[in-house]
């Protein structure tokens, strides 16, 4: 079970990177 879990922990860091990335470049399109 512990391992499942920081396997899916490891699994959405990317992805939750790559979302605040994108909403970075959106901000500096738009606002800048």
């Amino acid at each position: 079970m512990r391992n499942l879990l920081s396997h899916s922990l490891w699994m959405d860091t990317p992805m939750i990177l790559n979302i605040s990335l994108t909403w970075l470049a959106i901000q500096e399109k738009y606002f800048y």
